[in-house]
């Protein structure tokens, strides 16, 4: 299980913040990442507040939404962490928890039945089973 964040462009007023509620971002625009499940997932974390959030724009692309964050575009609301805090074209990009405990993205990996794996699905497996495992 991974808790989702925020993500903000850096100099945004709320990178000032150790963490962040849902309200203090009821007036700002969100960057959605809209592909499946994601899209659900992420618009369902506002069903316990009593406003909707203001979709300003959306991408199927992870990347996309980290640059339209990272140009001043509006938050994000992301469960997976890069290792990089830069947007492909160098703008730099600050991560916040969010003040309430939400539910978490479980992240799975299956394969089919009576498949054999290969040696680098194998060795891909256990480097997610490690990772993860705690």
């Amino acid at each position: 299980s991974v808790e989702p964040y925020v993500l903000l462009a850096d100099g945004h007023p709320l990178a000032e913040q150790s963490e962040i509620s849902l309200d203090d971002l009821k007036e700002e625009p969100l960057v959605l990442l809209d592909s499946p499940p994601s899209r659900d997932y992420f618009l369902s974390l506002f069903d316990g507040v009593e406003w909707d959030p203001r979709v300003a724009h959306t991408s199927s692309s992870f990347e996309m939404v980290r640059g339209m964050v990272g140009h001043g575009l509006g938050y994000s609301l992301l469960a997976t962490k890069p290792a990089s805090a830069m947007t492909y074209d160098g703008k730099a990009l600050i991560t916040r928890p969010l003040a309430s405990k939400l539910k978490p993205s479980d992240v799975v990996l299956a394969k089919k039945t009576g498949v054999t794996l290969s040696p680098e699905a194998q060795a891909f497996t256990a480097f997610c089973r490690q990772t993860f495992a705690g």
